[in-house]
C-alpha cells in the first residue's frame, strides 16, 4: 500500500488561468511559461503575468483547464495501487513529469506500447499563447499516435490545428501571400473532415525516385484503373515521389534532420489541451500534481505532491521521463547544464481578426539590410474569428516600445499580407503582449540515467527561428523512448545502462538538428558571430550542417 504522507513544506500554488477575452495587458512570466518565443525554446522572460480569472466560475469555465483523472493525494495512492498489482503480472509503469507536448506525445508512445502510464503536470491551466509551426514529421507522429485518426480529428474539429496553406515572402520589397501546397494531404491524413470513408494514411516520400511514374487509386472502391499522381495534382513541395503510409508502420525517417516544409501550426495551449484530453480517453491517468524525483542510487523512485500532502511509490518504476523544460527534474537528473549565449531576443503580440481560410506560416529576414530583422508571422483559423502572431526580432538593449514603433509599418503590413484587413494599431485587437523573451542555446549534460530519461526542452533546446522546437518534441522524442523500451538491454538492470547510451545518443541528435538548423539561418541572416557558431558546432559536432534556410 502507499500511504499519504503530510509535509510542512508550504503547498505551491497552481498557475492562474489566464483571461480568454480579449487582454491588452502584459505576457504571462516565466513561472506560467506564457512568454515563450515562435517555437518552443529556452528563454527568460522580464514581463509580470497577466491578471488570473477573477472568480472561481470563471475559472471552472476556462477552456484550457488541465483535464485531470487524479485529482488528489488519495486518488494517487488508488492508482498507484492498482499499477503495482497490475506490475507484478508483468505489465510495465512510466510516470511523465510535465504535461507538455513531448510528455503527452511520450506518454501516448508508451500507453501504446503497453505500459501504465501517469502524467503528471502542476499546472491547473495551459497559458502558453505563442505559436508554433509543425513540421511534416510531427503531424505524421500525430497519426502515428492515434492510427485511427481520432487525435488528429479532434485537434482540427475543436479548432485547435490549422493545416497551412499560405507563406508570406518579401517579393519587389514588400510583403506577399504565397500559397503551399502541402495541405494537400490533408485529405489523407484526416479524411473524415471531408466525408471520406478510407482510414488515414500518411503520405511519404520515397527514398529514390521510380522509373516508372508512381499510381494510387482515385477512387478504390469504384476506379477501373490506377490513376497517375500528376492527374491528381498532389505533389509534395519539391516534387518527390510520394506513397501512402499506414500510421501504425510509420517511424521517424531520420534523426540526423528535419523537414523544411510547415504542415500545420496551432497554439501552444490548444494543443496541449487537445493532446491532454486525449490522453484521458486513452485511458493515461493525469494527475493534477507535481513530481518530486528522489535518487535511490541506480534508479529515481517518483514522489506525487499534492499541496503539502504526498504520496510515494514504494515499488521500482519502470521509466521515469521528464517533460519539464528547464525545471527542478531536469536539474536532478543532468545537474550540469551547457549554455550558449546567443544576444537573440523576440517580443510577440496576438491579433485577433476576422475569420479567413488562409492559415500560414514563414519567417521573413534580410541578411543585407539590418531593418529588416527577422520577424515571424503566423496566422491561425479559431472558431469565429482568426489569430496572427507576429513576433520581431530585437536586440537586447530594445525595449518593447522601441521594437513595436520602429517596425509599425512592417507589422501592418504583415497583417495585410497574412489577408487581414485589421488596423495593428487597434489595441481592442491584440490579445497577447509577450515581455522581452530571451533566447539562449542550452544541452542537458545526459539526458538518461538510471530509470529517468529527460524529452523536449528539457534535453535541450535551440532558436525559435529553425521553428523546429514543437516538431520534434512531438515526433523525434516519442520515437527516441520507443527505441529505449524496446532495447534489448532495458529490463535487465545489469545491461540498462546499454540501453540508456543509445538513448542518449538519439536524444543528442535530437538537440544537434535543433541548434544546427538554428544557427545556420542566423548565420545566413547576420544574427550571430562566427565565434556563436562555432561555439554550437563544438557542442554537437554530431549533424552535418544543415542547408541554409530562412522559412
Amino acid at each position: 500500500m502507499h500511504s499519504i504522507s503530510k509535509s510542512r513544506l508550504p503547498s505551491r500554488p497552481n498557475v492562474d488561468s489566464k483571461k480568454t477575452s480579449r487582454n491588452t495587458s502584459q505576457g504571462s512570466s516565466a513561472a506560467s511559461r506564457g512568454n515563450t518565443a515562435p517555437a518552443a525554446t529556452d528563454v527568460t522572460h522580464t514581463q509580470a503575468p497577466q491578471a488570473a480569472a477573477s472568480t472561481e466560475a470563471a475559472h471552472e469555465q476556462n477552456p484550457h483547464d488541465l483535464q485531470a483523472t487524479v485529482k488528489t493525494a488519495e486518488d494517487m495512492q488508488a492508482v498507484l495501487d492498482r499499477f503495482e498489482a497490475e506490475r507484478a503480472q508483468g505489465k510495465p509503469v512510466a510516470v511523465i513529469s510535465g504535461g507538455s507536448l513531448s510528455g503527452y506525445a511520450v506518454a501516448l508512445k508508451l500507453k501504446n506500447l503497453g505500459f501504465n502510464v501517469i502524467s503528471a503536470e502542476a499546472r491547473g491551466t495551459y497559458t502558453r499563447q505563442n505559436v508554433v509551426g509543425l513540421k511534416e514529421e510531427a503531424v505524421h507522429s500525430l497519426a502515428h499516435l492515434s492510427p485511427d485518426g481520432s487525435l488528429l480529428n479532434s485537434l482540427a474539429e475543436s479548432n485547435r490545428l490549422s493545416m497551412r496553406k499560405s507563406r508570406i515572402v518579401e517579393k519587389d520589397n514588400t510583403l506577399q501571400q504565397a500559397p503551399s501546397s502541402s495541405h494537400r494531404f490533408a485529405d489523407w491524413l484526416m479524411p473524415q473532415q471531408n466525408g471520406n470513408p478510407l482510414p488515414p494514411r500518411i503520405p511519404v516520400r520515397e527514398a529514390e525516385p521510380q522509373k516508372q511514374p508512381s499510381f494510387i487509386d482515385a477512387n478504390p472502391a469504384t476506379a477501373k484503373k490506377h490513376e497517375p499522381m500528376e492527374h491528381l495534382n498532389l505533389e509534395w513541395p519539391n516534387k518527390e515521389v510520394v506513397t501512402a503510409m499506414d500510421p501504425k508502420e510509420w517511424n521517424y525517417p531520420n534523426m540526423e534532420r528535419i523537414s523544411e516544409d510547415t504542415l500545420a501550426i496551432g497554439q501552444i495551449r490548444d494543443l496541449e489541451v487537445g493532446l491532454n484530453q486525449h490522453a484521458v480517453k486513452q485511458g493515461i491517468e493525469v494527475a493534477h500534481a507535481r513530481v518530486a524525483l528522489k535518487d535511490m542510487g541506480s534508479q529515481y523512485s517518483p514522489e506525487f505532491q499534492f499541496g503539502n500532502e504526498h504520496v510515494a511509490t514504494r515499488f521500482p518504476v519502470d521509466l521515469v521521463v521528464v517533460a519539464e523544460g528547464k525545471g527542478k527534474n531536469t536539474s536532478v537528473i543532468s545537474p550540469e547544464q551547457h549554455s550558449i549565449e546567443t544576444g537573440e531576443s523576440w517580443y510577440q503580440r496576438n491579433f485577433v481578426v476576422e475569420p479567413g481560410l488562409n492559415s500560414g506560416t514563414s519567417l521573413v529576414g534580410s541578411r543585407t539590410d539590418p531593418d529588416k530583422r527577422p520577424l515571424v508571422p503566423i496566422r491561425i483559423n479559431r472558431k469565429d474569428d482568426s489569430l496572427i502572431n507576429v513576433a520581431h526580432y530585437a536586440r537586447r538593449d530594445e525595449t518593447a516600445e522601441e521594437v513595436w514603433a520602429k517596425n509599425a509599418d512592417r507589422t501592418q503590413a504583415t497583417l495585410r499580407a497574412a489577408g487581414s484587413a485589421a488596423d495593428a494599431n487597434d489595441p481592442s485587437i491584440v490579445e497577447y503582449r509577450s515581455g522581452r523573451i530571451d533566447v539562449n542555446y542550452r544541452r542537458s549534460e545526459t539526458t538518461a540515467r538510471g530509470n529517468a530519461v529527460l524529452v523536449g526542452d528539457a534535453a535541450g533546446t535551440g532558436s525559435p527561428l529553425a521553428g523546429a522546437g514543437g516538431s520534434l518534441a512531438l515526433s523525434i522524442y516519442p520515437e527516441a523512448v520507443e527505441r529505449l523500451v524496446k532495447h534489448p538491454g532495458f529490463n535487465d538492470p545489469n545491461t540498462r545502462e546499454q540501453a540508456n547510451a543509445a538513448y542518449r545518443e538519439d536524444a543528442d541528435k535530437a538537440v544537434d538538428v535543433w541548434q544546427r538548423k538554428s544557427v545556420d539561418i542566423q548565420r545566413a541572416l547576420n544574427l550571430v558571430p562566427t565565434e556563436t557558431a562555432q561555439q554550437v558546432n563544438a557542442s554537437s559536432g554530431k549533424v552535418k550542417s544543415l542547408k541554409n534556410s530562412v522559412e
